[in-house]
């Protein structure tokens, strides 16, 4: 698989598709957050104005009271009434100068007849078909009455009106009061100030405020009054949420996810890289391989040939010369000629196929076949030899002369890398799935630098080594689809581990 081909596709299923799934999700749950608390934005604000606006009509209502008891105390005097009138109109006047809650103030009589006031009235104006009139006379309470015209000065205005009693408890006139609105507005708004809000009594009548009209959505919340003589509400409007605020909340999450997906992407993309390379690596090996075995099998019998006739000239001559010193030279020649040959062996071993005899042996009975050469070459070099074989059937499909050549190479590795008195171990077991053979010695070991290179054709530490012989092991274990791993600590010894799938039929 060629990695640069499906990197596009790589970048998109690591970063780009988990980003958005990261944007998307950030974004609905911001946006579900700063809604909560838009709402709790618009409670707050409504609740603070509800409690201002208590406060202000709690005051209102209060200082009308106080001039109705103020009127009562005149009205109670043993005077005329045109002086009780007179008294009343100059409270008026004097109230009406002063900064209070209310623009204007009017006295009626209990009849309805509106005729003082704390500007001159020509003439009396009839209010008994005033809702406010009809329920201060029944009830005997303070009440607020809706937007009416005030039939004085002419004009849209809310009018508190409350009882006038005198010590019997009888009516005895109706203090009546407009309403401030602007020194309302002003109170309410005095801890927090929105652009949006109204104030409207039980029919939904807007009192004071203003309410949205240019077609965005709010969030609206209403708070009644605490008072129950005014049965009004206050409403708040809080901005809706944003496109751009809840970006602007998004994007550190998705900048952090566009960091760890752009990490996890790299780390995917060396790991995918160097698999690849290794792969790659390991096909340029096999065709090198492949490359070297096909021209030693087209060259092989060329060279054996002529060798055989060496070989036999060099037999010949070494009888008919009996000088030592000629007769070591003979030998050196055989002993060349000998490794030449071997080594066109392991060269035709790598330039064909592997040949896969299908058929059913067992490994322990094959390695007891072998076990007496290596007890004998194990006694010449004075090393130990111990085993430890599973006691239980272990079947494989295999060439018993492929397992033989492993092991004796491994054998001979070992042997060779070992000093008199080390110790060479072979256990067969079994391991899940698989028949493990095990050859472990306490030789001087491999670095670590040259473990990595092993598997490699002609390379080699040792002096009279073909590099051959552990390519050629893994090349038969790859065959029948098995794996062998080494392990090595150099100064204490080296283990290599092959591993054969177990015959289960």
């Amino acid at each position: 698989m060629n990695i640069h081909k499906h990197k596009g596709v790589l970048y998109i299923l690591i970063v780009i598709i988990p980003t958005l799934f990261v944007a998307v999700l950030f974004y609905s749950h911001n946006r579900q957050y700063l809604h909560m608390e838009k709402e709790k934005e618009a409670q707050k604000n409504a609740f603070s104005y509800k409690q201002n606006l208590d406060k202000f009509m709690s005051n209102t209502i209060t200082s009308l009271e106080t001039l109705s008891l103020m009127a009562s105390a005149i009205k109670n005097e043993n005077v005329k009434n045109d002086s009780e009138d007179a008294k009343i109109e100059y409270l008026l006047g004097e109230l009406s100068n002063s900064p209070t809650d209310f623009s204007y103030y009017y006295y009626a009589s209990p009849e309805g007849q509106l005729y003082l006031g704390s500007h001159p009235i020509d003439a009396p104006v009839d209010i008994t078909d005033r809702d406010y009139f009809e329920e201060v006379s029944t009830k005997r309470v303070t009440v607020f009455s809706h937007f009416v015209t005030d039939r004085v000065l002419n004009q849209e205005s809310i009018i508190a009106a409350t009882p006038v009693e005198n010590d019997e408890k009888e009516l005895v006139g109706i203090l009546i009061a407009i309403l401030h609105l602007q020194n309302m507005e002003n109170t309410i708004k005095s801890v927090v100030s929105y652009p949006y809000y109204t104030v409207q009594d039980e029919k939904g009548q807007q009192i004071i405020g203003q309410a949205p009209t240019d077609g965005k959505k709010y969030y609206p919340h209403t708070e009644q009054l605490a008072e129950d003589r005014v049965p009004w509400s206050v409403t708040v409007y809080a901005n809706s949420v944003t496109a751009d605020e809840i970006i602007q909340r998004c994007i550190p999450a998705v900048l952090f996810a566009l960091v760890v997906t752009h990490i996890l992407y790299l780390l995917i993309l060396y790991y995918m890289l160097k698999k690849e390379t290794a792969f790659e690596k390991r096909q340029n090996e096999i065709q090198k391989i492949e490359l070297i075995g096909s021209l030693a099998a087209s060259t092989a019998h060329e060279i054996r040939n002529p060798l055989t006739g060496i070989k036999g000239f060099v037999t010949l001559l070494s009888q008919k010369y009996d000088n030592p010193e000629d007769n070591l030279y003979f030998s050196i020649i055989q002993d060349e000629i000998t490794r030449i040959n071997e080594i066109i062996s392991d060269f035709l071993v790598l330039g064909k196929p592997v040949e896969f005899a299908k058929e059913q042996h067992d490994l322990t009975a094959i390695i007891h076949e072998v076990f007496p050469m290596i007890q004998l070459e194990a006694k010449m070099n004075g090393v130990r030899v111990r085993h430890q074989f599973t006691t239980k059937p272990t079947p494989i499909y295999c060439s018993k002369n492929h397992i033989k050549q492993i092991l004796l190479n491994l054998s001979k590795n070992a042997l060779e890398a070992m000093k008199e008195d080390d110790t060479l171990t072979i256990k067969v077991r079994i391991k899940e799935d698989y028949v493990q053979l095990i050859v472990k010695d306490t030789g001087e070991g491999i670095p670590e630098d040259r473990l990595e290179n092993i598997f490699q054709p002609f390379y080699t530490s040792k002096d009279t080594g073909t590099g051959l012989g552990l390519v050629i092991c893994e090349r038969i274990v790859d065959t029948y689809n098995g794996k062998i791993i080494i392990n090595s600590i150099e100064g204490k010894g080296t283990t290599v581990q092959v591993f054969f799938p177990l015959c289960t039929e």
